[in-house]
C-alpha cells in the first residue's frame, strides 16, 4: 500500500540530521565565549538550517568591506539580528545610547553594507541595536550592487528595523540608504518586500545620485540589460526617523510606488505619542520631492466609508511629521496606484483618508508641503478625533502647514504653492499659519479640492517670476490647459499681507463654491474675491458668509439658504478692521442652515436651534456659544 505523502514528509524530516532542522542562538564578535569571529562566518553557518534563529553581535565594529550577505537556502521561520552585547556570554544586551554593534561597509568592493537575499524563506528578519554605515552600492555592473548602500533587501520579505537600529552614511545609485527590491510592478507576482520601522529606528544621512535617498523600492538598471525598474514594497512608518538623506532624482526621504493589486508605497502608521517623522532631507541636480515621492500603500483594505485608513488611529496622536525638508518641490509627493503590469490607473482605488499630518519648516520651491499628483487620487487629511491633542516639538492641531517658506526673491523664479493638488484632495479641520508662498497658497492644476472647517491666518502670497503668475491669490483653481474646482465651508481666511484676490480661477470653466466663511483682509486695498480666466459667476456665494468687499457682489452667482430662502449676508461695514486683528461689535451666529458636524476644535455647531430641524452656523472656522465670535480678538488657539 501507498503511504500517505503527510506521512513520508514525517519520516523524511525524521532522518534528516540534527543540525539542519534545530533553532540556533549564535553570538559573533572577538570576545571570549563568541561562536564567531566574523559576521559572515555566522550567516554562512546558519543560511542551511531551517528553524527560528538569533544572532548576538557583540558591541563592536564588524568591518565588510566587500558587504555581507544573509542567503538561506531552506525556510525560517524567523531570523533576529540583535547588537550591543557588552560581552558574547551575557544574556542580554546593554541599555545605554552606546550599546550598539556597528557594521561597516566601508572601502573594498563597491556593494551594500548588508544584503539580505530573503526570497520568501524566512517567516520575519528583525534588526535592533545595529547600525549600518559606511556602505557604497554604486556599481552599475550588477542590478543589486547599484541598489540600498546599507541594506539591499530581497523579497518577498517581512523585515522589521526596531529599537537602536541606524542606516546612516552610506550611498548608493538608488537607495542611499535602503533598497527593497521585491517584483516587479510589471509582472503578474507582487514578491512585496514589507518593510517596518518602528521603535525609534532611524535612516540617516544616505545619498542616492539617482532616486530614493533614503529609501527606494526597486533595484539599479544596468546598461545594456533589461530595465530593472521599480518593485513592489511597503514602508510601514510607526515609529521612525527618515531624515537627512539626498537625491538628485525623485523622493530625497523615500521613493516607493505600488500597484493597486499589489499594494506597496508609503504606508505612515504613527502609534500614539510617537512619530513618522521626515525631516531634513533635500534635493540635489534634477532631483524633486524631498520628503518623498510614490504612492499611497493600497495593501491597506477599503473601509466602510470609501477610504483606506491611514495615519494616526482612531482617537490616537500619532503624527506624519514632515519637517524642515529643503530643495525643489522639499514636500511630500503623492500619486495614484496603476494595475498591476499596466500603465492603466483604475477610479477609486486609490482613497486614502490620512489623519494628523504636520508640514512645518519646509523651504525651497515649487510644492513647499503637499502635492495630491494624479486624478485617481482621493486624498483626506484630517484630525483623527474630536478630542485629540497632538504634540510636535509643541503642542499642535493635529493637521497643521506652519512655518513653511518659499526661497529666492519675490517676483523671480518659479511659483511655489503649500499645497498643489491635481486629483481629489480634502483639508478638514486644518490650521494654516504664517506661510510664505509663491502666485498661490493652495493650488489645484485640475482635480477638486475642498477645505472645510480650517483656519487659514498670518499667511504671505508673493508674486511668482515674470510669466508664471502675475497675481497673489489664496486659492488658484485649475491651470493653462484643465479646469478645476474648489469648495470651501467655514473657513476662516484672513490676510494682513497684500492679496489680488481671494480666488483666482485660472482657467476658463474653473469654479469655486463657498459657504459661511469669513474671507478678509486687514491689508489695504482689501483683495477681491474672485479673479482669472473664468466669469465671476463661476464663483458662486451659497447663502451665508463674511466678505470685505461687496462692490462684485452682483457678478456672483447666489444660492439662497434651502430653509429661510433668502441670502444673509453681514455688511463689510460692520465690523472695524484693525491691523492685525478684527474688533468685536457684531455677534456672528449666522442665520443660516449648518453645513458640516464640527469647528475647527472638533465642536459640534449649531449649539441653538433657530430653525425647525437645523441649528445655526457661525460663520467662519469656530463655534462661539458666546455668539460673539471675535470675543478674544480673532479666532485663535
Amino acid at each position: 500500500m501507498r503511504q500517505p505523502i503527510q506521512s513520508l514528509l514525517a519520516v523524511a524530516i525524521l532522518l534528516l540530521p540534527p543540525s539542519l532542522t534545530r533553532a540556533a542562538t549564535v553570538s559573533v564578535g572577538t570576545g571570549a565565549g563568541c561562536t564567531y569571529a566574523t559576521l559572515q562566518a555566522a550567516f554562512d553557518a546558519l543560511d542551511g538550517v531551517s528553524g527560528t534563529h538569533t544572532f548576538k553581535l557583540r558591541r563592536e565594529t564588524f568591518a565588510v568591506p566587500n558587504g555581507a550577505s544573509y542567503d538561506p537556502s531552506v525556510s525560517q521561520g524567523g531570523v533576529f539580528i540583535e547588537g550591543g552585547y557588552v560581552e558574547c556570554g551575557d544574556a542580554a544586551p546593554g541599555n545605554g545610547i552606546n550599546d550598539v554593534s556597528i557594521i561597516d561597509g566601508s572601502g573594498g568592493a563597491q556593494a551594500p553594507t548588508l544584503r539580505l537575499l530573503v526570497d520568501g524563506r524566512i517567516g520575519t528578519l528583525q534588526i535592533r541595536r545595529t547600525v549600518m554605515q559606511g556602505g557604497d552600492a554604486l556599481s552599475t555592473s550588477n542590478a543589486f550592487n547599484g541598489a540600498g548602500g546599507g541594506i539591499a533587501i530581497r523579497g518577498p520579505a517581512s523585515v522589521l528595523l526596531g529599537r537602536g537600529t541606524v542606516v546612516r552614511n552610506n550611498q548608493a545609485v538608488r537607495g542611499g540608504g535602503v533598497a527593497l527590491i521585491g517584483g516587479l510592478l510589471a509582472s503578474t507576482t507582487a514578491d512585496r518586500v514589507d518593510f517596518y520601522l518602528d521603535e525609534g529606528a532611524s535612516i540617516l544621512n544616505n545619498t542616492a545620485t539617482n532616486e530614493g535617498g533614503g529609501i527606494y523600492c526597486g533595484g539599479n538598471t544596468v546598461p545594456g540589460a533589461p530595465t530593472f525598474g521599480l518593485r513592489h514594497a511597503s514602508i510601514v512608518a510607526i515609529d521612525t526617523i527618515i531624515g537627512f538623506n539626498s537625491a538628485g532624482g525623485l523622493g530625497s526621504a523615500f521613493s516607493c510606488y505600488g500597484t493597486v493589486e499589489g499594494g506597496g508605497g508609503f504606508q505612515p502608521r504613527p502609534r500614539a505619542n510617537a512619530a513618522a517623522l521626515i525631516i531634513g532631507n533635500t534635493t540635489t541636480g534634477s532631483g524633486s520631492c524631498a520628503a518623498g515621492s510614490g504612492t499611497l500603500d493600497t495593501a491597506i483594505p477599503m473601509g466602510g466609508d470609501g477610504y483606506r485608513p491611514l495615519g494616526a488611529a482612531d482617537g490616537e496622536n500619532g503624527l506624519l511629521a514632515i519637517a524642515n525638508n529643503t530643495g525643489s518641490r522639499p514636500g511630500l509627493c503623492l500619486t495614484a496606484s496603476r494595475t498591476i503590469g499596466t500603465d492603466d490607473y483604475p477610479s477609486g482605488q486609490s482613497s486614502f483618508r490620512l489623519q494628523n499630518l504636520v508640514v512645518t519648516g519646509q523651504e525651497g520651491t515649487g510644492t513647499l508641503g503637499l502635492s495630491v499628483g494624479r486624478e485617481e487620487l482621493r486624498l483626506r487629511v484630517q484630525p483623527s478625533g474630536r478630542n485629540v491633542a497632538c504634540t510636535f516639538f509643541e503642542p499642535t492641531p493635529c493637521v497643521s502647514f506652519t512655518n513653511n517658506t518659499a526661497s529666492g526673491t519675490a517676483g523671480t523664479g518659479p511659483g511655489a504653492s503649500l499645497v498643489d493638488n491635481i486629483g481629489t484632495l480634502e483639508l478638514v479641520r486644518a490650521s494654516i499659519r504664517n506661510n510664505l508662498a509663491r502666485s498661490a497658497l493652495l493650488r489645484n492644476y485640475a482635480g477638486q479640492s475642498f477645505v472645510t472647517s480650517s483656519l487659514i491666518v498670518d499667511n504671505r502670497v508673493e508674486l511668482a517670476g515674470t510669466g508664471v503668475g502675475s497675481t497673489r491669490s489664496a486659492f488658484e483653481v485649475g491651470g493653462n490647459l484643465y479646469p478645476g474646482s474648489l469648495t470651501v465651508r467655514h473657513t476662516t481666511v484672513l490676510f494682513s499681507t497684500p492679496l489680488d484676490r481671494f480666488v483666482n480661477l485660472a482657467y476658463e470653466t474653473s469654479t469655486a463654491n463657498v459657504r459661511a466663511n469669513i474671507f478678509a483682509s486687514t491689508a489695504i486695498p482689501a483683495p477681491a474675491n474672485v479673479g482669472g480666466a473664468a466669469p465671476p459667476v463661476n464663483f458662486q456665494r451659497e447663502w451665508c458668509g463674511y466678505f470685505q468687499r461687496t462692490d462684485d457682489f452682483a457678478t456672483h452667482s447666489v444660492v439662497n439658504d434651502p430653509t429661510s430662502g433668502t441670502f444673509e449676508v453681514i455688511a463689510a461695514g460692520a465690523f472695524s478692521l484693525q491691523p492685525g486683528t478684527f474688533a468685536p461689535g457684531y455677534g456672528l451666529v449666522d442665520w443660516c442652515t449648518k453645513s458640516v458636524a464640527d469647528d475647527f476644535y472638533g465642536k459640534p455647531f449649531g449649539s441653538v436651534v433657530y430653525y425647525p430641524g437645523a441649528g445655526p452656523a457661525d460663520i467662519g472656522a469656530v463655534e462661539n456659544r458666546a455668539d460673539v465670535i471675535f470675543a478674544d480678538g480673532f479666532e485663535r488657539l
